[in-house]
């Protein structure tokens, strides 16, 4: 489920006011690279293609413009929670993404202890880059 409060889906959910989409996801893909090695920074990116299974708005997903229209907030919204989520797990020194081993893997003898990592990726910095699109819809248009 992904939600977005963008003034411009009309309709929404009634109760917050915020239209919700369902999604089914058919392809993803993801690379991690890292750019700078001094100051930890990373740049991921994301590509995801879906099914659009329902949505709480009443755009009219028939048109191309509203169905890039509906690509982009998707995307944003993926993009803004992708950001809390590495920012929750930098806050307890969780590197569930696998950026230390990235960063081991490419900086070649930097005898680089957990201990060492863990001070430094409190401070990584991570770009996100998300690229969706919606392949089909499981909707009647």
């Amino acid at each position: 489920m992904i939600e977005s409060d963008s003034p411009k889906f009309k309709g929404g959910n009634e109760r917050s006011h915020k239209t919700v989409a369902a999604l089914d996801s058919i392809e993803s893909n993801s690379n991690i690279k890292l750019i700078n090695k001094d100051k930890p920074e990373f740049d991921i990116d994301i590509k995801l293609s879906a099914r659009l299974l329902e949505i709480t708005s009443s755009i009219d997903i028939g048109n191309p413009q509203n169905m890039k229209l509906i690509e982009t907030e998707i995307g944003k919204s993926m993009k803004k929670d992708i950001e809390k989520l590495i920012a929750y797990c930098q806050s307890k020194n969780s590197d569930v993404f696998g950026l230390g081993d990235k960063y081991r893997s490419t900086v070649r003898h930097s005898n680089l202890t957990d201990e060492k990592w863990y001070i430094m990726y409190k401070n990584a910095k991570v770009n996100i880059k998300v690229d969706f699109s919606v392949i089909r819809t499981g909707l009647n248009e």
